[in-house]
C-alpha cells in the first residue's frame, strides 16, 4: 500500500505538477486542476521522527516492545491527522490496530493477535517481521564460508561492518524497503514515464459485468478524471522550434523568410497556420510549439518525411496562407469600412437625437423659467390683492363694530330707563296691593271674630277639613317631581349624576377592547414584523435575475387596518429602499418584494422620503399598493482581503459589497469556495491592532466575530466606512447636530497639514460623519466617520477655535472661527454616546439546508444514510429522511441531532476515498468528528464555506487583554565542564554536561520581549537528551563571574560563578582549554543579573534558510592530550607541594579504602586520586561515553546580529519553540561528507564551525541528494 501511495504521488507529480511547471515556465496558459495530494499520507507512514515505519523501528529497539504498544502509539501520535481514521469506526480499540486513509480507500492494519483470533491460524508479529538483524558472529561465519555463493552474498556486508566505526545493532526491513523504494522512484524520475491504469469493473469478479459507481470511484480516486481534464485543456503535444525551423528554414525561399523573419517562433506559427491548425489549438512557448490533442499530427509527420517532399508542400501551403491573409485583409477592410459607415450613421442619428433632446430640454427649461416667473408674478398679485381685501375687510369690520357698540349703548340706556319705569310701576302696584290686602285682612278678621262664638263645631269641622287638605297637598306634589325628572333638564341632571359607576364600566370595556386590539396588533407585529420587526434573510436577494431597471406595483393586504406591512425601510443613496422583510408578514406572504427594492410611491402618490412613505401607509386602507423600482444588483466596493479562519490562519478572499447590502466572498486559496455574508447582521465594528502593528477590522454579529485586514490602511478604512453606513441604517439614528467645520488633513504637497471645509453630521449613537456638501449628506455618501469617545476644545486665537476628537484608532482636529459654534459642538459631542451593540437582538437565520449522507454503524459495517440538514447561525440540525418526508410542507419538529455553532472547532474537506465523494469533516471542541457527504461538488463547497465563514467561531482576544505568546527556549552553548564538588565526601572534581539556555517571553509593553538566562547541568549528555535529573542555576540571581588558573589536570582554566542560593556562594567550573573556558565566562558574564528587556518579537529576528527532520550526532570538543613534557611538568608541580597536604590526603584515602585491599599491581594500574595541590585524576563522567544519532528538527537560520551570520539549531518540533542545540557556524565553516561512512548512516556529513574550541555535528538526511543540497547551502551562504 505504501508503494502504491508513492507511485500515486509520482503519477500526480508527473501529470499535474510537472505539467504546470512546464506550462508556466514556457509562458503557456494553464488552468488550475483540483486534485487530492497524498503527500500527508506518505508523511504519515515515513516522515521522521513519528512516521509509522519510524515508530515501528523504535518499538523494535525498545525493551518489552509489543504490537499493542505500537498501535496505541500510532493512534495517539497521529489522532489529529486527516489520514489516520479513528479505530472506533471499525469497533476496535487503539491497541488492536490502526486505520490508514489511502487514496483508494481505508485500510485496517490489525495486530497478529486479532488476526489469529479471526483466522484460527498463528500469525507472525509485526515487530518480528520488521527485524532483519543478523548477529555479528553469524555474519562473520557466513562471510568466511567455503561455499562461494554464501561468501559472495555476505562478504560485502562484513567488510562494510569492519570499516564502520560502529556496527549496526538493528537492521529494519521497513527502512530497507523505504530506501529501495526511494531508489526506484529516483530511477523512474530520471526516465520518461508512461502510465497504465487497471480498473476493476465489478466487485463479483465475473466477466462482462460493469458497475458504473464502482468504476467512477476508482477513476476519481486514482486521478484519471483530472488527468483527462488536463489532457483536454492543456497542450500535450510539444515540438521544439529547432525541429521545424532548423530543418526547413534554410531550405525555404526568400519570400517565405522575409514573411516569417528570422524568429523560430514566427516561422513555426506560420507553418502551423499554413497547415490549417486553428489559433485556439496551439500556443507558442519560449522554446517549443504547444499543440492540443490530435492537432499536431501533420506537424509530427513533417519530422519523419523527406525534405524534398516537404519543402515544396510547405512553400505551397505558406503561399496559400499568404493568399488567405490577403483575402482576409481585403474582406476585413470591407467589413471594417461597412462597420465605420454604420457607426457613423448611428452617431449622426444619435447626434441629431441628442440635439433634438437638448433643444427640447432648453425649451423646457425656458418654459419652466417663464412658468416659474409667471407663477411668482401671479403669487405677488394675489398676495397684494389679498392684502388689499384684508385691509378693506378690517375697515368694514371696524365700522360694523363701532355701530354695534353705539347700538348696544343706546339699547342699554333704553333698557335702564325701561327698568326704572317698571320699577316705579311695580312699587306703586305693590303699595296699592298691600293697602288692599290690609283692608281685606282687617275685614276678614272682624268677620271671623264675630262668627267664632256662634259655631265652634263648625270651626272644628273646618280644622279637620284643613288637615285633610294638608295631607292631600303632600301626595299631590309627587307628580310634579316625576314631571321634573321626566323633563329634559331632569334627564340632564340625571346623566351628570350617573357617571361614577356607568362611566367606569364603559371605560373598562373600552380599555379592554383597546388592549385586545393592541395585543392583536402586537402579535401581528411579532408574526409579520413591522418597520422595526424581525427581519428575514430569505428575501435578501431575488431568484429572478434583473438585467435592467424594472417598474411594477405590488398589492399587499394587511391583516388589520393600519397594520404593519412586515418590512423595514432604509434611506440608501437618497432613495427609500426595502432593508429587510419579516418572515410570515404580509409582504413575505405576498412574495414579490426582495431586499434592495426602491419604493417610489404608495397608492399612486409619489414618495421621496421615509416620512412620506410612513405617512401614506398609515393613511392607506387595509389593501395597499406600492410602486416599486427594482434595479440590477451592482458592486459598491470590491477588494482583495485576508480573513482570519477558525484555525487562526489568515486566508485570502475576494470581498464584494453589493447594492443590496450583502457581502459576496470568494476564497482564493485551496479549498476554493464562495458564499455571502449579510451585512445587516452586523452589530458593531472595531478597528484593533495586532502584535506587529497590523490593523484588523473586527465585524461583530450576534453569533460570530469576523476579522479582516487589507493590504493598505486606506482600503480597510473604506470597508469600515461602508459597513458603518449599513449598521446605522438599522439603528434608526437621529441627527443631533450638523454644520460646516474645518478638518485638518495632510497637505497636497506632501509636507505639513491644511484645513478643509466639510459638512459634518453628529448622530444620536455617537458617530460623527463628514461629507463633501449637504447634498451628499442627504444621499448618505460619507467621506469618513469617527465614534466620539473623547473630545477636548481649545481656543488658539480669536479667529481659531479647535476641537480634538479621539477614539481607539484615530484622532480628528476640527476648527471653527466662532467660539459659540465651538462650544455648541463640544456640548453636543460630549452628550452623544456610542450605541451598545450588546443590546441588539441576535438573528438566528437559516443559512443553508438540503440533503446529505451521514455514516451509521450496523452489524454488517458502516452504512451511509440520507438525512436532511438545516444550518442556522446558532446550530446545525439533522433530521432523518423519514421525518422530512412525513413533515411534507409542515414543521419538521425536533431534530434527531443538533450541533451548536459554539461547539464547532474546524470544518475541512475529507481525505482519502471521501475526498471524491464530497465529504466534509466537522471537528468539535471536545475532539468528536462529524462526517458528512454532500450531494455534489457545488453543494459541498457552499456548505463548507457557510460553516467556516458564518458558523464556526474565530478566536478573538477580549478587549484590554494581550495575546498569549508561548515561551521560546534557545540553547546558546552546551558541553562538558569539570565542576568542583560542594561536599568533602564526594570526589573534588567531576565532569558534567552543562547547557546554557535563554528563555524569551513577551515584555511588559507591546513590541518588547524579556530574555532570561539559565544554566543547567546533567551527569552526561544522554541524561540531558531526556532531561533526567537536571540541576538549574538561574542566572538572574547570579552576581559575578570571574576567571582563574588552577593546577589540576584538565581544569587548569577556571570559571567562578557567584550565586547567593548556594551554601558556599560560589560555583567553580574548569576546563583544560583556555578558549572554551573564556567563551563560557563571556556568555555567563552577559546573562547574569536582571532579565534583558528589548524591542522585538518572539522568534522574529532569525530567518529560516533551510529546515528538515534528520538524525544528528553531537561531537563535543575535547582538549588535546598532554604531551610527555606536560606530564613531567605536572609531576614536578605535585612533588613541590607541602608534605602536610600529601599526608592529609593520604590519610583521607586510607579512610576511604575498603576492608579488602586490592593487590599492589591493581593499585599501581589505577589512576591516582585528585589532590588539592593539583594532582591528576579528575572524574570523567562522560570520558568513555560515545554519542549516538538522535532525531531532531534541524534548521539553518540567518541572523544578521550574530557573529557569523548563520547558525544551525536543533528543535523538538517543527514549530521551533523548544531549542535543544545550537552551532554558531562563522565565516570559515567547513561541511563535507564523511571520509569513512558509518554503517546505516552512509548519507551523513560533518559540519565543523569556525572556532578552535567549537563542537562539531554529524547530520544524516534521508538521501545523498539532500546531503549535497545541505552542504551547498551551508558553504556558499557562509
Amino acid at each position: 500500500n505504501f508503494a502504491n501511495e508513492k507511485l500515486q504521488q509520482f503519477f500526480l507529480t508527473q501529470v499535474f505538477k510537472e505539467e504546470e511547471v512546464l506550462h508556466v515556465k514556457e509562458g503557456v496558459p494553464w488552468k488550475e486542476v483540483e486534485y487530492q495530494d497524498n503527500t500527508p499520507c506518505i508523511e504519515l507512514m515515513e516522515k521522521p521522527p513519528n512516521g509509522i515505519f519510524r515508530l515501528l523501528d523504535s518499538q523494535c529497539k525498545a525493551p518489552k516492545a509489543s504490537e499493542e504498544a505500537l498501535c496505541e502509539q500510532v493512534n495517539e501520535t497521529h489522532k489529529k491527522g486527516g489520514f489516520l481514521a479513528p479505530t472506533r469506526l471499525k469497533r476496535m480499540r487503539d491497541g488492536e490496530g490502526f486505520i490508514v486513509r489511502h487514496y483508494a480507500g481505508d485500510v485496517v492494519y490489525e495486530t497478529s493477535t486479532v488476526i489469529g483470533k479471526a483466522t484460527k491460524v498463528s500469525e507472525v508479529s509485526l515487530l518480528e517481521k520488521n527485524n532483519d538483524t543478523l548477529q555479528e558472529d553469524w555474519l562473520e561465519q557466513l562471510a568466511g564460508s567455503e561455499v562461494p555463493l554464501l561468501k559472495s552474498l555476505f562478504s560485502p556486508g562484513w567488510e562494510a561492518a569492519l570499516k564502520a566505526k560502529k556496527s549496526a545493532s538493528f537492521s529494519s526491513v521497513g527502512k530497507r524497503f523505504v530506501n529501495d523504494l526511494n531508489s526506484l522512484l529516483d530511477e523512474l524520475k530520471a526516465s520518461k514515464a508512461h502510465f497504465v491504469r487497471c480498473i476493476k469493473p465489478n466487485s463479483k469478479q465475473v466477466k462482462k459485468e460493469f458497475e458504473p459507481a464502482m468504476v467512477l470511484d476508482q477513476l476519481r480516486c486514482s486521478g484519471v478524471v483530472e488527468a483527462v481534464r488536463v489532457m483536454t485543456e492543456a497542450y500535450p503535444t510539444r515540438i521544439p522550434y529547432e525541429v521545424i525551423h532548423g530543418r526547413y528554414a534554410p531550405l525555404m525561399g526568400k519570400e517565405v523568410l522575409d514573411a516569417t523573419g528570422d524568429e523560430p517562433a514566427a516561422f513555426c506559427e506560420a507553418i502551423a497556420i499554413a497547415c490549417d491548425v486553428a489559433p485556439g489549438d496551439f500556443a507558442l512557448g519560449l522554446t517549443k510549439l504547444f499543440l492540443k490533442v490530435g492537432c499536431g499530427v501533420f506537424l509530427e509527420d513533417l519530422a519523419s518525411m523527406d525534405t524534398a517532399v516537404v519543402v515544396p508542400l510547405l512553400v505551397a501551403k505558406i503561399a496559400e496562407s499568404k493568399r488567405k491573409k490577403g483575402a482576409e485583409k481585403i474582406i476585413g477592410n470591407a467589413v471594417y469600412g461597412w462597420f465605420l459607415r454604420k457607426r457613423y450613421k448611428e452617431k449622426r442619428a444619435a447626434a441629431a437625437l441628442a440635439q433634438h433632446r437638448m433643444r427640447t430640454l432648453k425649451a423646457r427649461r425656458e418654459y419652466q423659467k417663464w412658468s416659474t416667473e409667471r407663477q411668482e408674478r401671479l403669487k405677488r398679485e394675489a398676495a397684494e390683492r389679498t392684502k388689499k381685501e384684508a385691509e378693506e375687510k378690517a375697515m368694514r369690520e371696524a365700522e360694523a363694530e363701532a355701530r354695534r357698540k353705539a347700538e348696544a349703548e343706546a339699547s342699554a340706556n333704553k333698557k335702564k330707563a325701561d327698568e326704572k319705569a317698571v320699577a316705579a310701576a311695580v312699587a306703586k302696584a305693590k303699595a296699592e296691593a298691600e293697602a288692599r290686602v290690609a283692608a281685606e285682612m282687617a275685614e276678614a278678621e272682624a268677620r271671623v271674630a264675630a262668627e267664632m262664638a256662634e259655631n265652634e263645631a263648625r270651626n272644628a269641622a273646618k280644622q279637620k277639613l284643613d288637615r285633610k287638605r294638608s295631607d292631600s297637598n303632600v301626595f299631590g306634589s309627587q307628580p310634579m317631581v316625576e314631571a321634573t325628572l321626566a323633563s329634559p333638564r331632569g334627564r340632564a341632571g340625571s346623566t351628570t349624576r350617573r357617571p361614577s359607576f356607568f362611566d367606569a364600566a364603559s371605560n373598562a370595556n373600552l380599555t379592554e377592547a383597546l388592549t385586545e386590539a393592541q395585543k392583536e396588533a402586537a402579535a401581528e407585529k411579532v408574526a409579520g414584523g413591522g418597520i422595526d420587526g424581525t427581519m428575514s434573510l430569505e428575501k435578501a436577494s431575488s431568484n429572478h435575475a434583473v438585467k435592467k431597471e424594472e417598474y411594477f406595483d405590488v398589492l399587499i393586504i394587511r391583516d388589520v387596518g393600519k397594520g404593519t406591512l412586515g418590512i423595514a425601510v432604509d434611506l440608501w443613496d437618497g432613495e427609500v429602499t426595502v432593508g429587510a422583510i419579516t418572515t410570515g408578514g404580509p409582504a413575505d406572504r405576498e412574495g414579490t418584494l426582495v431586499q434592495g427594492d426602491v419604493i417610489k410611491g404608495v397608492d399612486g402618490c409619489p414618495c421621496n422620503t421615509i416620512e412620506e412613505v410612513t405617512g401614506m401607509v398609515q393613511k392607506a386602507p387595509k389593501d395597499i399598493r406600492l410602486s416599486i423600482c427594482r434595479r440590477p444588483v451592482s458592486v459598491v466596493l470590491e477588494s482583495m482581503i485576508r480573513m482570519r479562519m477558525p484555525s487562526g490562519e489568515w486566508e485570502p478572499f475576494a470581498f464584494r459589497l453589493l447594492s443590496n447590502r450583502n457581502i459576496e466572498f470568494e476564497k482564493l486559496s485551496p479549498p476554493v469556495y464562495a458564499g455571502e455574508i449579510h451585512a445587516r447582521l452586523a452589530q458593531s465594528l472595531k478597528l484593533v491592532e495586532e502584535r506587529g502593528g497590523d490593523k484588523v477590522l473586527e465585524i461583530v454579529t450576534g453569533h460570530k466575530h469576523f476579522q479582516i485586514k487589507c493590504e493598505t490602511m486606506l482600503e480597510l478604512e473604506t470597508w469600515q466606512l461602508r459597513l458603518q453606513e449599513v449598521i446605522m441604517l438599522q439603528e434608526k439614528v437621529a441627527n443631533v447636530a450638523h454644520g460646516w467645520l474645518l478638518k485638518e488633513e495632510p497637505a497636497q504637497s506632501g509636507s505639513g497639514t491644511q484645513f478643509k471645509h466639510y459638512w459634518f453630521v453628529l448622530f444620536s449613537n455617537g458617530i460623527l460623519m463628514y461629507f463633501a456638501d449637504m447634498q451628499r449628506a442627504v444621499l448618505g455618501q460619507a467621506l469618513g466617520f469617527i465614534p466620539v469617545e473623547n473630545c477636548v476644545e481649545e481656543t488658539r486665537n480669536a479667529s481659531m477655535h479647535t476641537i480634538s476628537i479621539k477614539c481607539s484608532f484615530k484622532t480628528w482636529l476640527l476648527a471653527t472661527k466662532s467660539k459659540e459654534s465651538m462650544l455648541q459642538w463640544a456640548a453636543s459631542l460630549k452628550v452623544a454616546a456610542p450605541s451598545d451593540a450588546s443590546a441588539k437582538p441576535a438573528i438566528d437565520a437559516v443559512l443553508a439546508q438540503g440533503w446529505c449522507d451521514l455514516p451509521r454503524d450496523t452489524p454488517e459495517g458502516e452504512v451511509w444514510a440520507r438525512h436532511w440538514f438545516v444550518l442556522k447561525s446558532s446550530a446545525l440540525q439533522i433530521y432523518p429522511e423519514e421525518q422530512k418526508k412525513a413533515a411534507a410542507k409542515g414543521p419538521l419538529g425536533e431534530p434527531s441531532a443538533s450541533l451548536q455553532s459554539t461547539a464547532m472547532k474546524t470544518a475541512t474537506r475529507a481525505q482519502g476515498a471521501d475526498f471524491y465523494k464530497w465529504g466534509i469533516v466537522v471537528e468539535t471542541t471536545d475532539g468528536t468528528l462529524l462526517r458528512m457527504r454532500a450531494t455534489g461538488q457545488s453543494e459541498m463547497r457552499h456548505l463548507l464555506s457557510t460553516l467556516n465563514v458564518n458558523c464556526i467561531p474565530t478566536e478573538v482576544a477580549a478587549p484590554g487583554t494581550r495575546e498569549a505568546v508561548a515561551t521560546l527556549t534557545e540553547q546558546l552553548k552546551a558541553g562538558y565542564l569539570y565542576k568542583r564538588a560542594e561536599t568533602r565526601k564526594a570526589k573534588p572534581w567531576g565532569q558534567r554536561w552543562f547547557v546554557l539556555e535563554v528563555m524569551t517571553d513577551a515584555g511588559p509593553e507591546e513590541g518588547t520581549v524579556v530574555r532570561t538566562g539559565q544554566l543547567t547541568y546533567f551527569n552526561n549528555s544522554k541524561d540531558a537528551a531526556i532531561k533526567k535529573s537536571p540541576t538549574v542555576i538561574h542566572l538572574k540571581d547570579a552576581t559575578k563571574v570571574q576567571t582563574a588558573l588552577g593546577k589540576t589536570h584538565k581544569t587548569e582554566h577556571r570559571v567562578l560563578l557567584s550565586t547567593p542560593d548556594r551554601e558556599s556562594g560560589l560555583m567553580e567550573l574548569g576546563h583544560g582549554d583556555k578558549e572554551v573556558a573564556d567563551d563560557w565566562a563571556k556568555l555567563l558574564q552577559f546573562w547574569i543579573g536582571p532579565p534583558k528587556v528589548a524591542q522585538g518579537s518572539i522568534g522574529g529576528e532569525a530567518k529560516v534558510v533551510r529546515s528538515a527532520w534528520m538524525e544528528v550526532k553531537w561531537e563535543a570538543h575535547r582538549a588535546a592530550e598532554l604531551t610527555d613534557d606536560d606530564l613531567a611538568r605536572s609531576e614536578t608541580i605535585s612533588k613541590s607541594s607541602p608534605s602536610f597536604a600529601r599526608s592529609f590526603f593520604r590519610k583521607k584515602k586510607e579512610e576511604a579504602e575498603p576492608a579488602t585491599k586490592p593487590s599492589r599491581a591493581s593499585v599501581e594500574a589505577s589512576p591516582p586520586p585528585l589532590g588539592a595541590d593539583g594532582t591528576e585524576g579528575a572524574e570523567d563522567a562522560g570520558a568513555d561515553e560515545e554519542q549516538t544519532f538522535a532525531w531532531a528538527y534541524v534548521a539553518l537560520l540567518s541572523e544578521p546580529g550574530s557573529g557569523g551570520g548563520l547558525t544551525l539549531r536543533q528543535y523538538t518540533d517543527e514549530a521551533m519553540t523548544t531549542e535543544v542545540g545550537r552551532l554558531q557556524l562563522g565565516y570559515r565553516v567547513q561541511a563535507a561528507v564523511l571520509d569513512d561512512p558509518i554503517e546505516d548512516y552512509e548519507t551523513a556529513f560533518r559540519v565543523v564551525p569556525d572556532g578552535k574550541a567549537s563542537d562539531t555535528w554529524l547530520l544524516c538526511p534521508g538521501s545523498d541528494a539532500a546531503s549535497a543540497d545541505w552542504i551547498a547551502t551551508i558553504m556558499p551562504s557562509a
